[in-house]
């Protein structure tokens, strides 16, 4: 291919991984929409501030994981948002405990189509436009080698899911978090929550949310009282 500016910024706006480093995102642009981007990034000929200039502070080394995974995850720079084993970004939820937190099937889709969670998040995960192969692979590593020793086995009890749900409104819970568009946009929505989350997971999180989330504070301390709504929250799905 033509090795020039325009035809390298071209080449960067209709694929943005064809570069060693993806962290913008494929915004699918029109030929026109890239044409005007184009345009107007040459127009920019003032000389750079002189911040511009500085030495960047040292960053520690992201360790990425051994195997096609970790290459991948490389490739896409995952750690720039996700933290992984203590070491990433901080804007995205932590990698290390995936495999006991969501559900594979929801996980698999997710990867596919990024959806919003955390309705008040301005960050949102990029459409990475991977391959089947691809989705395959990193699904498969981050459900299957990414667990919390500590999270219970937890069965859902039919019988708690209205003590559930009673309990929910008597803590407040949709102070934070919806259901059905109704409660606060701090937290994540609940609405689909039982085929985004297993229900371990839940259980666990609503009893220790120090280890869990480090984000929802700890107001449920009676274990009957935790079983009863992750019962409930379990419940929360598609309709077949």
């Amino acid at each position: 291919k033509e090795k020039t500016r325009n035809a390298w910024i071209q080449e960067k706006l209709t694929h943005p991984r064809f570069t060693p480093y993806y962290i913008m995102p494929n915004f699918s642009f029109s030929d026109s929409e890239k044409q005007d981007l184009l345009i107007a990034l040459l127009s920019m000929t003032e000389p750079a501030p002189e911040v511009i200039h500085a030495e960047p502070l040292p960053l520690p080394p992201l360790q990425y994981p051994k195997g096609n995974a970790g290459k991948l995850m490389n490739e896409l720079q995952c750690l720039t948002c996700h933290t992984l084993n203590g070491v990433g970004g901080k804007i995205a939820p932590e990698l290390s405990m995936v495999g006991s937190r969501l559900q594979y099937d929801w996980l698999l889709h997710f990867m596919k189509e990024p959806g919003a969670i955390r309705p008040a998040q301005e960050e949102r995960m990029p459409f990475l436009y991977m391959t089947d192969e691809e989705i395959l692979e990193i699904t498969n590593y981050l459900f299957y080698a990414n667990k919390h020793n500590d999270v219970p086995d937890f069965v859902p009890n039919f019988n708690d899911i209205e003590q559930g749900k009673i309990l929910y409104q008597q803590f407040r819970c949709y102070g934070c978090h919806q259901i059905e568009q109704v409660g606060g946009s701090i937290g994540p929505n609940l609405t689909l929550v039982g085929d985004r989350l297993q229900p371990s997971w839940i259980y666990f999180q609503i009893l220790h949310p120090e280890q869990a989330s480090k984000i929802e504070p700890k107001i449920i301390t009676i274990e009957q009282d935790a079983r009863a709504i992750a019962s409930y929250l379990s419940t929360l799905k598609a309709k077949p």
